[in-house]
């Protein structure tokens, strides 16, 4: 898999989930309310995440210039120190979520953030 195929899987999904929590973000709000299923999710995101976050560390090593393999790299970083707080600390992982997807304003801002990360790789991975 090249890299800018999975920079496109990741815009993808980013571009997925950024438009439904702008489209409904009544729906993430109810999820964030409902602790025991969001646990549950958590725990499994945090478990994909460092599946994820590790496959993109150990194929791309992370050299200080500017370059998809460094971009992929430092997201795969990202990805295993947030999957590893929420597998280490469930209770913060799960209030922090329920106080931030709590606020409508919030689930639309986070959302316009994610849809346009999503944006941005999707650009990269099919024009550089």
């Amino acid at each position: 898999m090249t890299d800018q195929s999975l920079l496109l899987i990741l815009g993808f999904a980013y571009v997925t989930a950024g438009f439904g929590a702008l489209i409904s973000p009544s729906f993430y709000m109810k999820i964030a309310k409902e602790r025991s299923f969001l646990g549950g999710l958590l725990r499994l995101k945090a478990f994909l995440l460092i599946l994820g976050g590790g496959y993109l560390v150990s194929a791309h090593r992370l050299m200080w210039i500017i370059d998809i393999p460094s971009l992929l790299a430092l997201m795969g970083w990202i990805f295993l120190i947030k999957g590893g707080f929420t597998l280490a600390f469930p209770d913060v992982s799960t209030s922090m979520a329920g106080k931030i997807a709590g606020k409508e304003w919030s689930v639309v801002l986070i959302g316009s953030l994610v849809f346009g990360l999503g944006l941005t790789l999707t650009y990269i991975g099919l024009y550089m």
